[in-house]
């Protein structure tokens, strides 16, 4: 029969997470094993294994053609905030697919991706926060197969946050605008997600222990002691990333979802943060089931199958980015559907024709060099006659960005004498990666630089470098002790305007766990004389 109610299902570590509800209470749920999604010839046994167990959970429901929403773990999706100036929406497009890129580790073309602009103004300028949400496209491919080898279509793919988000609001938890933390924990690992306005506005996903920490593991209060470490460094990390956005960084409550341990956990980070802090019980999705034979996992699906019921303030479903042009960030879909722009193509074929008059003009009235330099300019229209608008336009935002670039090229810098500092001041454990050095320089005459302006610079010291010591809850105060030497050297306050420890993410290093950091330090502004 046909599809009355929603299909959700959740991709977790061992399971598919599979659940048919009707308005937000659950009426089935199953737990579907797999080792390892098939993406490979050598896999595709245990593929048509999932395929047939998912094909007899419809026979038994009486489902056919399902419309599946997907709820993904937070390994699996790419989120990143950055700034970026104001810009019309045309412009945002190309520009946010060609800044991405200095912030994930995949190329932009091996990505699904979208993103939402959230406007605020900093120093009386109107800027952008760009939350940006990916996934890579042989992953998102890979689980959409599954459901179509079984006759179904994926609908939707979002955070299991997100979803967790709706179930949340579906059940009058919080209000809509509410600005709320969702701690997932399941099997030694776990995310942390703060939405403020119904936007991520921060997602960090850890592992708890690693697998040499066995004994670890099964201590509760190891257990709880690590939690509350990974909410003090997340809490942390995000009032300083919005410092300079919004002076109301607090968080109204925090819901935990967690397969075990669910009140002890709360009750710690309630008196870590002062933050309310309450465990979701599975209880209240369940309609005539035992809650001791459902996974609390499954709420992750529960919540994805309000997709359609519950509507976000904005979207941020990346099945609707599978039909993205990712060179430009333009949806196929629009872009076929889009009206011919007949003003624009007259301008450009009238712009044509007025060069290829003056060529013929002065190839018949110029002597042999500039007819010399006409087959110059002919080897050049060559070069780009084949070039798409939208490709040219990104090459537009390129030469534009380099042009600013070129505007503020320095002559001069005191930070050398601060960076015969850093050296003396790493703890032992810790090292640096990475040392980049931007200047942001503005003219006194708020002009166009001259030869004889002088420029204020703001520079700016970005330190990315790792922690590591055998204990890894260690590693984070080896990070910390840095900071405190970087603030409390003499030389350093003399210079410093201020100081943000930027991220703090566990990472691998041939085999051994470390922590990686990025500190930026902001100079006081120096004269830069452009003579």
């Amino acid at each position: 029969m046909a599809q009355k109610n929603q299909i959700g299902v959740y991709v977790g570590t061992e399971f598919l997470n599979f659940v048919e509800a009707q308005k937000g209470q659950i009426l089935y749920s199953e737990n579907v094993p797999h080792f390892q999604m098939p993406s490979s010839k050598e896999e595709a046994s245990e593929g048509v294994k999932l395929t047939a167990s998912i094909q007899k959970i419809l026979r038994d429901r009486k489902i056919t053609n399902p419309r599946v929403d997907l709820s993904l773990p937070a390994k699996d999706v790419i989120f990143r905030a950055f700034v970026m100036p104001n810009m019309t929406a045309p412009e945002m497009q190309d520009a946010v697919s060609f800044e991405a890129r200095k912030y994930i580790p995949f190329k932009i073309e091996d990505l699904f991706y979208t993103f939402r602009a959230v406007p605020f103004t900093e120093n009386q300028v109107k800027k952008n926060r760009i939350l940006f949400l990916g996934i890579r496209k042989e992953t998102l491919t890979k689980y959409s197969q599954v459901f179509e080898q079984a006759n179904g279509k994926v609908i939707s793919a979002e955070p299991a946050s997100i979803n967790l988000l709706r179930l949340l609001i579906w059940k009058k938890r919080i209000q809509p605008d509410e600005k709320i933390a969702i701690i997932q924990l399941n099997d030694g690992e776990g995310a942390i997600t703060i939405i403020e306005k119904q936007l991520p506005q921060f997602i960090r996903d850890f592992l708890l222990f690693s697998t040499n920490e066995k004994e670890r593991m099964e201590n509760p209060e190891e257990i709880i002691k690590r939690i509350r470490n990974e909410v003090h460094i997340s809490r942390d990390f995000y009032k300083r990333q919005f410092s300079s956005i919004s002076a109301d960084h607090e968080i109204k409550q925090i819901f935990i979802f967690s397969d075990k341990q669910g009140e002890e956990i709360a009750k710690a980070i309630e008196d870590e943060t002062e933050v309310k802090t309450s465990v979701f019980n599975i209880d209240q999705s369940i309609d005539g089931m035992s809650s001791t034979a459902v996974s609390p996992l499954v709420l992750n699906a529960l919540g994805a199958s309000l997709s359609s019921i519950i509507r976000l303030t904005a979207e941020l479903d990346l099945v609707k980015s599978q039909v993205v042009n990712t060179a430009a960030g333009i949806a196929l879909d629009d872009f076929g559907n889009r009206s011919p722009n007949f003003s624009l193509t007259a301008k450009i074929a009238g712009a044509c024709a007025l060069i290829i008059g003056i060529l013929f003009w002065v190839s018949y009235s110029q002597n042999l060099p500039l007819l010399n330099k006409k087959n110059k300019l002919k080897i050049t229209e060559k070069k780009y006659q084949h070039f798409s608008a939208q490709t040219l336009r990104k090459k537009t935002i390129e030469m534009t960005l380099k042009n600013k670039e070129y505007h503020v090229i320095r002559f001069r810098s005191d930070v050398t004498s601060l960076l015969s500092l850093l050296p003396k001041l790493l703890p032992k454990g810790v090292w640096l990666s990475n040392v980049k050095i931007d200047y942001e320089d503005s003219l006194k005459k708020g002009q166009t630089p001259k030869k004889e302006d002088t420029l204020e610079t703001k520079v700016l010291l970005d330190l990315n470098g790792y922690s590591y010591a055998e204990d890894l809850s260690k590693q984070i105060n080896l990070i910390e002790n840095l900071v405190e030497n970087l603030k409390n050297n003499d030389s350093l306050k003399q210079k410093i305007e201020s100081f943000k420890l930027n991220t703090v993410n566990k990472a691998e290093l041939e085999g051994f766990p470390v922590t990686s950091f990025k500190i930026t330090i902001t100079l006081l502004k120096e004269n830069n004389d452009r003579s």
